[in-house]
């Protein structure tokens, strides 16, 4: 069997298997739920009220976080190859940012939660990936060690309801302790995401619009160009002072447990530290388009798969589009 055989069997067999535990999850609801409902009792681990009476969307549910007082989350992100070869070492660069990484991988973050209302929760965390996962390590780019711990991080989250619309707002926080962060004396970045959504009236149609806005605070020892790893290979020829991006996204319910989403990345946009502008939007510079299409598969209301891939609008072609998978889980 070749490599593209294999590809494409692995990734089915994901998507299969991820329904095939939803079905199982629908049929076992009604029984399971009634057990919880009768013995549930009022304790130190709940909040007072429920978010769930005015955020619907099954998404927005699971990146909320548990209802419980204190809790535990975890995101896993599968970021695979072309389309046509996902288990290969490197992924095209749809989005232009040379500071992305190119490199396939498998990685997540793991966090504890505390809710003190309903509405309003902060998350302490940290994450870890390996690259290449199913080459082992090759010493992709002059790297001596595949293996990763991304920076911890603290965020704040509000979740709640808007006039018609279900929103959720994360402030974060992240200290640069991470090797990946050090390469570049990244010593903290500060980040703001909100994300707000509608479902049209009558219909099974939702509108949403996301948006990131981070910034980058870095020591005086590294200059853009002058970054290296120990082998001497340039990792990161320029360095990004802050970032800017809007995500439009439409998601369309076939059922209570499957989705069609899709989300437009055409509005993004970077400021690099050498820029010697004196007004922050002149100098930013636009990155590619690109756009993520998949199906949201929500197994309950804490688990959430979104098995997706990734193409450029304005180049589409198989080299070219991604497959990836991205899932949410909430303990407690």
């Amino acid at each position: 069997m070749t490599k593209h055989q294999i590809g494409l069997t692995f990734a089915s067999a994901l998507i299969v298997m991820s329904g095939s535990l939803a079905n199982a999850q629908t049929t076992e609801k009604s029984s399971e739920s009634k057990t919880k409902i009768d013995k549930m009792k009022p304790g130190k681990n709940k909040v007072e009220g429920d978010i769930d009476s005015e955020v619907t969307n099954a998404r927005m549910r699971a990146t909320s976080g548990s209802k419980s007082k204190y809790s535990l989350s975890s995101s896993l992100s599968w970021l695979g190859g072309r389309i046509a070869d996902p288990f290969i070492e490197e992924r095209p660069n749809i989005v232009g940012d040379p500071s992305t990484e190119t490199a396939t991988s498998f990685s997540g973050s793991f966090s504890g939660r505390y809710r003190w209302t309903k509405n309003s929760s902060v998350t302490l965390g940290i994450g870890a990936g390996v690259l290449t996962p199913l080459q082992g390590n090759i010493g992709y780019r002059g790297r001596e060690n595949q293996m990763n711990v991304t920076d911890p991080f603290l965020s704040y989250s509000y979740v709640g309801k808007l006039g018609r619309f279900q929103t959720i707002n994360s402030f974060s926080v992240a200290a640069g302790t991470s090797e990946a962060s050090q390469d570049v004396d990244n010593v903290a970045r500060a980040s703001w995401s909100p994300n707000f959504l509608t479902t049209i009236e009558g219909t099974k149609l939702t509108l949403g619009m996301a948006a990131g806005i981070t910034y980058n605070f870095y020591g005086g020892d590294v200059a853009d160009g002058e970054v290296l790893t120990d082998s001497g290979a340039n990792i990161e020829p320029f360095l990004t002072t802050y970032s800017v991006a809007l995500f439009p996204y439409m998601e369309y319910a076939f059922s209570d447990k499957y989705q069609f989403r899709t989300v437009f990345g055409y509005f993004n946009w970077r400021h690099i530290r050498s820029d010697d502008s004196q007004s922050p939007v002149e100098g930013l510079s636009k990155l590619n388009s690109y756009q993520s299409t998949g199906i949201n598969m929500i197994l309950t209301r804490d688990i959430f798969l979104y098995p997706y891939f990734q193409f450029s609008p304005d180049d589409m072609a198989l080299d070219k589009t991604t497959l990836a998978m991205s899932a949410t889980l909430n303990v407690f």
